[in-house]
């Protein structure tokens, strides 16, 4: 049966993560995996078909994905020959010369971009458009666990009940629902520190909401496998926007680190 986990981050600039999610495969290794990165979905597959190396590949990543610590988790999955792919609809590598059948494929995502963010609903096309890339990823590779390293956005598993500007029906959602492919979410969290927004500006945080599941952390990270243990506690997007389910709704395990310090932006 196929294995599908996601890895995924409340807030994109934090090096805390980026860290785990590379020691977590690094952890797995000895099994066959596939990566799937929220990066350029066609600027990965020529990555991948021209055997680019790690600083090469960054090219294919929203800027704040561009750093020393995602470089090093590159490396380590191009050294173990795991296969990656890209799973973002946007055009991230527009430096990029693209050739034969990979050229069709990269006006094919040119032209879905342009169409999703024309929309009212484009996050969700979005969203949409990511789990057909996981869903092929399966196909490609039967035999091997996939893994997404995601945003905590695109990983609940019913973030189409969320309130607000937060609701989306996730990654995760689409892949059940329209794909038949059942997944395992894993959220990362942190109480407070200091991050970059996506633009790359510094912010610190500082969550005090007693109702928070970032609150039960102390001195050492703690791995929740089973949050039935969180009770009704709710966690943070971006670090100051409170979810309205509670995380044993969204995902399936989390971790859950004291502080955040900054990614090292690579120049």
């Amino acid at each position: 049966m196929q294995r599908v986990t996601f890895l995924g981050e409340s807030v994109h600039g934090v090096a805390e993560f980026t860290i785990f999610k590379r020691e977590w495969l690094a952890a797995h290794r000895d099994e066959p995996l596939a990566v799937v990165f929220e990066a350029d979905h066609v600027g990965m597959l020529r990555s991948m078909k021209t055997d680019e190396s790690a600083d090469e590949v960054m090219a294919n990543f929203p800027k704040i994905h561009r750093t020393h610590e995602m470089r090093d988790l590159v490396a380590l999955v191009i050294e173990a020959g795991i296969p990656f792919s890209g799973a973002d609809v946007v055009v991230r590598n527009k430096e990029a010369e693209f050739s034969g059948d990979l050229d069709m494929i990269r006006e094919r995502q040119r032209d879905r971009h342009r169409d999703i963010y024309e929309r009212e609903d484009w996050a969700e096309q979005r969203d949409v458009y990511m789990a057909e890339v996981m869903a092929q990823a399966c196909t490609d590779h039967p035999d091997r666990h996939v893994v997404g390293l995601f945003h905590n956005m695109h990983i609940k598993k019913v973030g189409s009940l969320e309130s607000g500007h937060l609701r989306l029906t996730s990654v995760a959602e689409y892949l059940a629902k329209a794909h038949g492919i059942a997944s395992r979410s894993i959220a990362l969290f942190a109480r407070g520190g200091d991050a970059l927004d996506n633009d790359r500006s510094p912010f610190e945080f500082e969550i005090l909401d007693d109702e928070a599941v970032e609150l039960l952390v102390r001195e050492e990270v703690l791995h929740v496998t089973d949050l039935r243990e969180c009770g009704d506690r709710t966690a943070f997007h971006h670090a100051f926007e409170k979810e309205s389910l509670p995380v044993a709704q969204q995902y399936d395990e989390c971790v859950i680190f004291p502080r955040a310090t900054r990614p090292a932006i690579l120049e």
